[in-house]
């Protein structure tokens, strides 16, 4: 995971700092990526073991592995921490808090609409258990916005191939004005090219930025039938229903005033 901030007070003090720059400079070593990464680990149990281990593996035939120049990684971390940011790995205790949040932030905007979504139900194991997926698989990507280290929007998403797909964002509605979530969407969009990626992919939905800022729409078709006058006769109710409740959202959503926003200090 990646939150948009010398080595010296990288982290939380559950993890040290020479492990956590470790672990920084294992990350952007040549052929190291995210499932690689995550192995290493797990064999040598440290990032500091790992990488006193990577030019053997290079030794044994399996590749060009050496470890990330120190100074490149200071120069990073320098960068990091003049942009206001830090850095969080996924064994941390913020990280399980900060999925909790996502969660939070996008029940009060499902309510708004109306919209049931048991993902994001308080409590509910799926969310979690659908990082942790995506994590040993190496695809996970997580966006942060905080503001006086207050997570105020997060953005939930997964490398797929070429393509970023862009899972889920949702934000504090305190700072609604200050639209937090358009913030972060055009960090990780910029994140997502600045590291190779071909192109974000919004993934389905009706929501209006998708329409604002997509340069391409793919469509997306289903395919049902009826086999007799009563089948009929349900799919056109089932097409009448989702178009009443379309409508009902949009209704709501625009008789719902937008909150007020607090004074940045």
């Amino acid at each position: 995971m990646e939150s948009t901030g010398s080595q010296p007070t990288l982290l939380e003090p559950q993890l040290t700092q020479a492990e956590a720059f470790a672990r920084i400079r294992l990350l952007r070593s040549p052929n190291i990526g995210p499932i690689s990464y995550r192995q290493l680990i797990a064999r040598f149990g440290t990032a500091r073991a790992a990488l006193d281990a990577l030019p053997d593996l290079g030794k044994r035939g399996r590749g060009v592995y050496h470890p990330a120049s120190a100074q490149s990684i200071e120069r990073e971390v320098v960068a990091v921490r003049q942009a206001g940011a830090r850095y969080l790995f996924h064994d941390q205790p913020d990280y399980p808090a900060l999925l909790a949040e996502l969660a939070a932030f996008k029940r009060f905007w499902l309510a708004r609409t109306g919209i049931i979504a048991p993902l994001f139900d308080e409590g509910a194991p799926l969310l979690p258990a659908l990082a942790q997926v995506l994590h040993e698989a190496g695809m996970l990507r997580v966006f942060v916005l905080e503001k006086d280290g207050r997570a105020i929007a997060i953005s939930m998403n997964f490398i797929e191939g070429r393509s970023l797909r862009a899972f889920v964002t949702a934000y504090d509605p305190t700072f609604h004005q200050g639209s937090p979530g358009m913030v972060l969407m055009m960090d990780y969009i910029r994140w997502a090219f600045d590291h190779g990626l071909d192109e974000v992919d919004f993934l389905t939905g009706d929501e209006d930025f998708k329409n604002r800022f997509a340069n391409e729409a793919v469509p997306l078709a289903s395919i049902a039938g009826a086999g007799s006058p009563l089948g009929h006769v349900a799919m056109l109710a089932d097409e009448v229903g989702n178009r009443a409740r379309k409508r009902l959202r949009l209704w709501r959503a625009r008789r719902t005033d937008a909150p007020a926003a607090t004074p940045a200090e």
